[in-house]
């Protein structure tokens, strides 16, 4: 086995695996392109992206010149599809997502997860409640303008001497608009995204979606084929929102088909971002599951960041991204870190972002502000590694 390299990062290959997004390539291609140039200005860095390459039915990916002072280095970024399957998962605007809505709190409830949001992440406690409370309110404030021009129909019938039920029926007909006011509604509220996102954790962690799995095989296989090319100095897992998981699946499925994965050369590392692993994790019955996850936590050779907000209402916040599949204790894998948002970008767009939980969700991908720690386009494409390989390591 040869010896990991050393030095700065020359050729990276990058696999990204988006959230729970029925949105195509195009639109992360689109984030990249529109935010690597404005973040390369800030650190006097550039950064040059290729055209969009269709890799078959599982992937597309574009290729990515970095330079950062005299270092240059060149990324294939990959983007692994699943948005496919997301689209079948996809909740829709009938009476099932309110169903929907209620029974994933349950959920949440009965598998722990509310618990440990209220001990380490009170706002997330509350985020997982607001589905709830605004569809009930909504629901209810419906039903209730509907009750409304019934009686005031009845009434104004009685006042013309006619029959009742001539003007309090037709106020019924309110029901159909139903979903286009909660559509309206929602472009002020943002709420259905996380409703939305919070069923399918649920009934992906059930096993209502199978082909995840068979999907993570698929692109655990990519990965064991990158790194016995033996081409990369790195080869870079980006996990984001709902994606942490299936990325953490898919290196943990190398490994077990590949015992050499990742002890060949090429330094491999894991990069979460705003992830929701704990949900998923204290929701499943999968034994499989969790022994994938316990043997990615293992793995010490593998190296894994995560970058979560605490303010990200779309995530799991300040809980712990192995709570729920391992019965130890992990004060350093992953290594935890901030984005710390609020640093990066000014203060009138900071406060924008709170305002939209779906932004402040994607913030992880697009350029900030001012220069930072945290900084994706330069951990992505830079000439760093994520996690540098130890002095020696096979």
């Amino acid at each position: 086995m040869s010896s990991a390299k050393q030095g700065p990062v020359r050729r990276r290959r990058l696999f990204y695996v988006g959230g729970f997004d029925p949105a195509s390539v195009r639109k992360y291609y689109g984030i990249f392109t529109e935010g690597a140039p404005r973040q390369a200005l800030l650190g006097g860095a550039s950064i040059r992206a290729g055209p969009l390459e269709e890799r078959g039915e599982l992937a597309a990916g574009w290729r990515v010149e970095s330079r950062y002072g005299a270092r240059e280095t060149f990324t294939d970024y990959e983007y692994l599809r699943w948005h496919d399957i997301v689209r079948k998962m996809w909740p829709r605007d009938d009476p099932r997502l309110f169903a929907g809505i209620w029974t994933s709190l349950i959920a949440y409830f009965r598998s722990g997860i509310m618990a440990a949001a209220f001990r380490d992440a009170p706002l997330i406690a509350l985020a997982s409640a607001m589905p709830v409370v605004w569809s009930t309110v909504f629901l209810l404030s419906y039903a209730g303008v509907i009750a409304l021009a019934c009686f005031g129909g009845a009434a104004l019938a009685r006042i013309l001497d006619w029959p009742a039920w001539t003007l309090a029926l037709p106020p019924l007909a309110l029901v159909l608009p139903l979903f286009i006011v909660w559509r309206w509604t929602d472009r002020f509220v943002s709420i259905a995204w996380l409703a939305r996102g919070m069923i399918c954790v649920v009934q992906a962690a059930r096993g209502d979606y199978p082909e995840l799995d068979a999907r993570c095989e698929a692109f655990a296989r990519r990965l064991i084929a990158a790194d016995q090319a033996g081409e990369a100095d790195e080869i870079l897992v980006v996990g984001h929102s709902m994606g942490a998981q299936l990325a953490g699946q898919a290196i943990a499925k190398a490994l077990s088909g590949d015992p050499q994965f990742g002890r060949r050369g090429a330094r491999v590392n894991l990069l979460t971002l705003g992830q929701l692993l704990p949900f998923y994790s204290l929701i499943t019955r999968d034994q499989a599951y969790r022994a994938e996850m316990q043997a990615l936590a293992e793995a010490r050779h593998i190296g894994w960041v995560d970058f979560t907000s605490p303010a990200d209402a779309g995530s799991a916040a300040t809980i712990h991204p192995l709570e729920g599949a391992s019965p130890d204790r992990w004060p350093d894998r992953p290594a935890r870190r901030s984005p710390r948002f609020h640093a990066l970008v000014s203060k009138a767009n900071y406060r924008a972002l709170r305002k939209r939980p779906l932004d402040y969700h994607f913030a992880y991908l697009r350029a900030m502000d001012a220069a930072g720690d945290y900084d994706f386009f330069r951990l992505t494409t830079g000439p760093d590694y994520l996690v540098e390989p130890a002095q020696g390591a096979s």
